[in-house]
């Protein structure tokens, strides 16, 4: 750990690079962007270092880096603050191994700007809520390909959700309605255009056995229509009845 120490006070030297077999042109391993203000640090790993690095600086300069507590110390601090170097070279699929120690040994995500515990993972990354809005957008209206629906329901088979969960989920949800434009969303990503079209084609005409109306009837018995579901029935049955006389006329 002492080594660790060492190489982030003094930096990495180039004859480190060359005794470690790392390619010039293509650095892998470990870096950090040190305030030099108050010592804080984040820490990161790549395989290659001084492209991850410009991409650090170019998303901070375009106050969207993922770090929001480094993004708040460039901010306060200033451009000038801040030493990106790397830490120290190392073979590429060895990357994340190094990262994890210098992540453990300064406990950047408590005392630094880093937000993730564990190297190359995302869990307990946080998104902002501009971020959350541009998610949402990117995803509404989007329609699941069946292999992806496949994918999904084999890797939810089996799975028990506890008590627990679902209580959390039902109180994260009461009271909430969701837009217009989010139930289209959602009726798009369920069933295509396409698909509804097919469907009302094949239902045109299509008459109901006595025990299937039995059954419709009971499921309704109880259910207590909102006076905007009331309005909107209403307004589908004289629709209805307007088509059917249209259709007479044009029969006669």
């Amino acid at each position: 750990m002492e080594v660790i120490k060492r190489r982030v006070a003094g930096g990495v030297r180039m004859g480190d690079m060359v005794m470690m077999g790392a390619d010039k042109n293509r650095l892998s391993g470990v870096y950090a962007i040190t305030n030099t203000v108050n010592g804080k640090l984040y820490i990161g790993s790549a395989i290659n270092i001084q492209n991850r690095l410009q991409g650090h600086r170019h998303a901070l300069k375009a106050n969207r880096h993922h770090s929001q507590k480094l993004q708040r110390a460039w901010a306060k601090y200033g451009e000038a603050a801040f030493v990106f170097k790397p830490l120290m070279m190392c073979a590429p699929d060895m990357v994340l191994f190094y990262e994890q120690l210098f992540l453990d040994y300064f406990q950047t995500v408590d005392h630094g700007y880093n937000v993730l515990r564990t190297a190359g993972s995302r869990r307990g990354m946080k998104h902002s809520e501009e971020t959350k809005a541009k998610l949402r957008a990117a995803h509404l209206g989007k329609i699941m390909s069946p292999e992806s629906r496949e994918k999904m329901r084999q890797n939810n088979l089996g799975r028990v959700v506890s008590e627990e969960t679902r209580r959390k989920i039902s109180a994260f949800n009461k009271g909430k309605k969701l837009s217009a434009e989010q139930v289209e969303g959602l009726r798009n990503r369920l069933v295509s255009q396409e698909t509804r079209a097919k469907i009302a084609a094949a239902l045109t005409g299509h008459k109901y056995s006595e025990e299937s109306k039995q059954k419709m009837r009971q499921a309704q018995l109880g259910r207590k229509a909102t006076d905007e579901a009331r309005a909107n029935m209403s307004n589908a049955m004289r629709a209805s009845i307007a088509r059917r006389k249209v259709l007479k006329g044009g029969a006669a």
